[in-house]
């Protein structure tokens, strides 16, 4: 698609008013060079109040010349259409670092994390401090200092973007009262409440910026938008008293004061509040350079590819993982996921391409009948291609050939396949096929951190949608938005205002859980693993330990009846200690009368003594000793040698 002068290529990313597209401008002799071309969205394009804002951010932004600012190079109308020419920032934005960090459960180095800082501050004060060509002050407030509008290059430089929702003393009044604008989370106590807002709000902003790189964690997080408002204009800290004891005690005191309540009582100006970052670094020999954060974000990995291919194998030396252990020596025949045949089809009313992407029922030579004729693969749609490139959602690959191991499934032996993988720290990809259903379970060390399942019920947005944790409507315009574009179903929603941050981080646990401990429920169809492949997406925390997700995957999906039956051939033989493969007890998250009775296991010399003794002295039910015993098998820190399970 072409604006202007300038040929469209991947979007970068989508607000509330706009979205912003890679754009490139041909020139003489071969001359090309990249832009970032922000344009109004289509459905706005009539509102007269969006249009003023679009064309106020342009004249703002052109008339700002600063180091630390995106500058705006060109504004034009195409066919009706507005749209601004931006330069490029070749790198990535501060929010997919943040979640890269806090994913990794690690921290931003201090130095870092006040270069960021005292960039976006000072170019803050520059905005903050501009006039007019009359030397009278703007009077400017960003008002939506967030981590999506940090820009990082490659380079080390760190930029402020998108003056989209500014406020200035000659620009007319485009919020009504009470209209709060701003990405929730980062917005200022004052701001919160719709109340008047000046450079000090800019400034509580920063701190929130500081503080969420010195934790790695969000700051205002709450269960639904209300109670993080509520954090919010009550200045709560309490997340980073909680998180933050490592920090220092001079940059902590810096950080309360830039998020104080009351604005009389934060720094008086984003210039000040540089200038205290840059004297706690003095003091304490701290280099800000912006070599050091280039390096750092080089090393970290998460940069785009330069010619836009990307590894799907990272090679790992034999001294970073342990090797996974080969579970069957024979690998035994793992059917495929048949998808449709490549031919031209009319999708039915209400079928989403997208969703059948993510659920493996069309791969890229599927081909569709375009609503105004002809013919066009899954991989030439635009959403559909992005999905069809990740290889989370390559369903139906790899080939048999590369995996480490292959094993039917069955009772008796999925929990002790899935404890040992955890147990051996391994990483790499986990398939679990039966007929057409396939759950793809990427491990990082041992711990499930992305999770794709070709079940429908289990998609991010039907899940939403079931719990009514976001409006159907707001739904239904971000999946159309997804489907033109390469930007998550979630951050979509978040940059909507659909949905809080925090609301969908917790979505995405819960959803990860529950794909994986619904593998558990599975008798039949098998597995495979293939070491060291990665998702190439987000990793996703859980609340419990890896092993402990197995045991949870027993307990809910082993029904009692179900283990005694299990247990049934051996309950004679005599159990021993096992060697645990380097799981413990604590490793398991066991209820207290399981942990109780798999202790006695041994001493019991039985399953059959262990659950009558369990019984007769009321330490624990026939139900907690028989999972005990399965759980303590399958883990390995019990054996029964003579019936064969060790």
């Amino acid at each position: 698609m072409r604006l202007g002068p300038y040929v469209l290529g991947e979007r970068l990313g989508l607000g509330g008013m706009a979205e912003v597209f890679v754009g490139r401008r041909a020139g003489p002799h071969g001359f090309a060079k990249r832009f970032a071309i922000k344009r109004i969205l289509p459905e706005l394009a009539k509102d007269q109040r969006f249009v003023a804002m679009f064309i106020d951010e342009a004249r703002i932004c052109a008339a700002l010349q600063h180091p630390n600012i995106v500058e705006v190079v060109d504004f034009g109308e195409s066919q009706g259409e507005l749209f601004m020419a931006m330069e490029y920032v070749d790198g990535l934005s501060l929010a997919r670092l943040l979640r890269h960090v806090a994913s990794k459960r690690s921290r931003f180095p201090i130095p870092i994390a006040l270069l960021i800082a005292r960039s976006v501050l000072r170019a803050l004060a520059y905005a903050h401090e501009a006039t007019d060509e009359q030397g009278r002050p703007l009077g400017l407030v960003h008002r939506d200092v967030s981590p999506g509008n940090v820009l990082i290059s490659r380079q080390g430089a760190v930029k402020l973007a998108d003056f989209g929702i500014v406020r200035g003393v000659t620009l007319d009044r485009r919020t009504d009262p009470g209209e709060l604008k701003g990405k929730l989370g980062y917005m200022s106590p004052e701001q919160v409440i719709g109340a008047e807002v000046d450079p000090r709000s800019d400034v509580f902003a920063v701190g929130i910026l500081l503080a969420e790189m010195l934790i790695a964690c969000p700051l205002f997080a709450g269960k639904d938008e209300l109670e993080v408002l509520t954090r919010i204009h009550e200045a709560n800290l309490s997340t980073f008293d909680q998180h933050g004891q490592h920090v220092p005690m001079e940059l902590a005191q810096i950080v309360r004061r830039a998020l104080a309540r009351e604005p009389w009582q934060r720094f008086p100006s984003a210039r000040e509040f540089a200038l205290a970052l840059e004297s706690f670094a003095v003091r304490n020999d701290h280099v800000l350079d912006d070599a050091e954060l280039a390096r750092w974000v080089n090393v970290l990995g998460i940069l785009p590819s330069v010619s836009g291919v990307h590894s799907v194998r990272t090679p790992v030396r034999a001294d970073e993982h342990p090797t996974t252990p080969i579970l069957e020596r024979q690998p035994l025949p793992l059917p495929a996921i048949h998808p449709p045949e490549p031919r031209a089809e009319k999708r039915p009313p209400g079928t989403d391409l997208l969703e059948l992407v993510a659920t493996g029922r069309v791969h890229a030579n599927t081909e569709f009948l375009a609503t105004y004729g002809g013919v066009r693969r899954a991989s030439e749609l635009a959403g559909a291609a992005e999905l069809l490139q990740r290889n989370a959602f390559r369903f139906g690959e790899p080939p048999l050939e590369r995996a480490s191991f292959t094993a039917s499934i069955d009772a008796r032996t999925l929990p002790s396949r899935v404890y040992q993988l955890v147990a051996s720290r391994a990483t790499g990809l986990l398939i679990a096929r039966n007929g057409d259903q396939e759950r793809r379970i990427f491990l990082v060390e041992g711990a499930p951190r992305f999770v794709a399942s070709s079940v429908r019920e289990e998609l991010i947005g039907v899940r939403l949608l079931r719990r009514g944790v976001v409006d159907p409507d707001k739904l239904a315009q971000a999946l159309d938005l997804r489907a033109r574009g390469a930007m998550h179903l979630g951050e979509i929603l978040v940059s909507m205002g659909a949905l809080p941050e925090s609301v969908l981080q917790h979505e995405l646990t819960e959803q990860l859980e529950h794909r994986f401990v619904e593998l558990f429920s599975w008798r039949n169809g098998m597995l495979a693993f293939f070491s060291d492949m990665k998702s190439g997406e987000d990793d996703i925390d859980t609340r419990l330990p890896p092993a402990g997700l197995v045991t949870r995957g027993i307990r809910e999906e082993y029904s009692i009846d179900e283990i005694a039956a299990v247990l049934e051939p051996m309950s004679r033989a005599v159990l021993v200690r096992g060697d645990g493969r380097g799981l413990s007890v604590g490793d398991l998250a066991l209820a207290d009368a399981e942990a109780v009775a798999l202790a006695a296991a041994v001493g019991s010399g039985t399953v059959s003594r262990l659950v009558a003794s369990a019984e007769k002295q009321g330490r624990a039910t026939r139900a907690d000793a028989l999972r005990a015993a399965f759980v303590g098998l399958s883990a390995g820190l019990i054996a029964a040698p003579s019936a064969k399970w060790t």
